[in-house]
């Protein structure tokens, strides 16, 4: 990819993506931040507090089927890729994943108090929680198509079961 085939594409010309961004580089970064923005704001408003845990994890649920959706997951997926040579990305990269990491840790703590569990579980059950999802995105857009719908019941059972086991458990795998 060039700035010069990028303009091409865009129908500009090749000086004023030059101009702009300065290299191909810039510009997949103000693409994987505009990307980014999207999905932590989608998955801000579906995990806000106010709403008992299990409603917010179905929002959040919902959330990363409109990121899969628009495409925003498969373009942050094939951006990861290319940060593994771009510095620049792969730092837009670690700093929203730390955002989203504190993003589950708050709506955790918020389980916690609803669930009656320990401090001490937010922050694993949010790496937890985070790996999986990450993964469930991944798993959809390489298989669009896949449903995921026993998976996401599955884990609403285990948050239930976390706090009361009589409200709620994991189905028997």
């Amino acid at each position: 990819m060039t700035t010069r085939r990028l303009a091409a594409e865009a129908g500009l010309n090749h000086g004023l993506v030059h101009y702009h961004f300065g290299s191909v580089e810039a510009v997949l970064a103000a693409v994987l931040d505009r990307a980014l923005q999207r999905t932590l704001g989608r998955m801000r408003a579906a995990l806000a507090g106010g709403a008992p845990f299990r409603a917010r994890w179905r929002a959040a649920m919902a959330a990363l089927d409109a990121q899969v959706a628009g495409g925003d997951a498969r373009l942050v997926a094939e951006l990861s890729t290319a940060a593994l040579h771009a510095p620049a990305l792969r730092t837009r990269l670690a700093a929203a994943a730390e955002a989203w990491r504190a993003l589950l840790a708050a709506a955790l703590a918020d389980a916690v108090a609803e669930y009656g569990l320990s401090p001490a579980t937010a922050a694993p059950a949010a790496g937890l929680l985070g790996a999986l999802m990450a993964g469930m995105t991944a798993e959809r857009v390489l298989e669009p198509g896949r449903d995921q719908g026993e998976l996401a019941r599955w884990v609403e059972g285990w948050l239930l079961a976390l706090g009361d086991p009589g409200r709620g458990s994991p189905p028997a795998a």
